[in-house]
């Protein structure tokens, strides 16, 4: 994916947010004192140009821990509001074989997807990866258009 390590200030509170949500990936870190509604989490994590790829990749996880308690349509409205539905639809799409309840919310995405290339936290990605991830990015990202190696696939480890 892309950097790892030195952590801002937003990477450092996702993670405090993740472990507070019970991430196992961030166990280690001390929760935030607050709990963070998994939606609003998702959404913030989504609209950030860049973010340390482990917290990227625990978003198939919050997605499938928190579906129940997630409001779809609030979702889904702030989600196209912040022309972020590609990057939403994708995760939410990649979670649906075990969160079947997102379906409604995926369709409503798909009938907005914008044709513009996004990354999922990675918008300083270089040219020669961007290239890379045209050519081998999964199928469900080339139909939302976003570059990302994560898919489907990456779910079968979600608990």
């Amino acid at each position: 994916m892309h950097r790892t390590g030195n952590a801002d200030s937003a990477d450092a509170r996702f993670w405090a947010q993740l472990s507070a949500l019970g991430y196992p990936g961030f166990a280690h870190v001390s929760p935030s004192r607050a709990r963070p509604r998994p939606d609003a989490m998702l959404l913030s994590v989504l609209a950030k140009p860049d973010v340390d790829s482990r917290v990227v990749e625990a978003l198939p996880w919050l997605v499938c821990r928190y579906s129940g308690q997630m409001d779809l349509a609030w979702l889904v409205r702030q989600g196209k509001l912040q022309n972020l539905q590609n990057r939403l639809g994708f995760i939410l799409e990649a979670a649906v074989k075990k969160a079947p309840e997102l379906s409604e919310a995926v369709e409503e995405l798909r009938r907005a997807r914008m044709l513009q290339e996004a990354t999922l936290g990675w918008d300083s990605m270089p040219a020669s990866t961007r290239e890379w991830m045209r050519t081998n990015r999964p199928p469900l990202a080339e139909h939302w258009n976003v570059l990302t190696k994560l898919g489907p696939d990456d779910l079968d480890a979600v608990a």
